[in-house]
């Protein structure tokens, strides 16, 4: 069973929040599905991010939603959009910590990651 909305962020309505999915050093290029080194071919937070989706009190994104994402233990950074679209400059307002078993996200206890910020 394929999870949705594992990345789930409380924080100020109103913003234009995206996640970036780590792991280590390296950060995963959604259009490809591979890890590598922050800027490789000229790439910019607009080509890592993802959006997260505005609720009532939070927003939300799928994990891996784009891609096929391998299992391990990886970040996820949360930024602020300030501009027309995600920039290297946007201030993190938060990360948190995913165990992804290869389809969902593994915790014992509850099925969402939430991070607190602001």
């Amino acid at each position: 069973m394929i999870m949705a909305g594992e990345i789930c962020v409380s924080y100020f309505t109103g913003l234009n929040l995206y996640a970036i999915r780590r792991l280590g050093n390296l950060v995963l290029n959604p259009d490809s599905g591979v890890f590598e080194i922050w800027g490789t071919g000229g790439r910019t937070a607009a080509d890592y991010a993802i959006a997260l989706s505005p609720g009532q009190d939070d927003y939300t994104a799928d994990f891996a939603s784009d891609v096929t994402v391998p299992s391990g233990k990886y970040i996820v950074q949360i930024y602020e959009r300030l501009g027309a679209s995600p920039a290297d400059n946007d201030p993190l307002v938060g990360s948190g910590e995913i165990v992804w078993n290869g389809w969902s996200e593994h915790q014992e206890i509850g099925d969402k990651i939430f991070i607190q910020g602001g």
